[in-house]
């Protein structure tokens, strides 16, 4: 295998959630669509397209806690007591 010593790019579009820090250490999380662009001379680019979904992804935290615990005696729920009990027994059993 020769080394051309070119970098070979990606052609396609890549899409990810990406989880950053701010300075003043909170994490902060971005979808980010990044694009290649070839320029008419040949030379490759790249454009960033992204939004910010800390909210949303605060909120499925939130949502997906809230399956097992009661939101008033943070106790957990009949969904979260009966998983609890199914893990004792699976434990118990073997």
């Amino acid at each position: 295998m020769k080394n051309s010593g070119k970098l070979s790019y990606p052609e396609k579009e890549f899409e990810a959630i990406f989880a950053n820090r701010k300075k003043n250490g909170a994490i902060f999380y971005i979808e980010q669509k990044i694009i290649p662009v070839k320029l008419p001379d040949g030379e490759i680019k790249f454009v960033a397209i992204g939004r910010d979904i800390t909210t949303e992804i605060m909120l499925l935290e939130e949502n997906e806690r809230l399956r097992y615990y009661d939101v008033l005696t943070d106790l957990y729920n009949y969904n979260g007591f009966a998983l609890q009990v199914i893990d004792y027994i699976k434990k118990k059993s073997r």
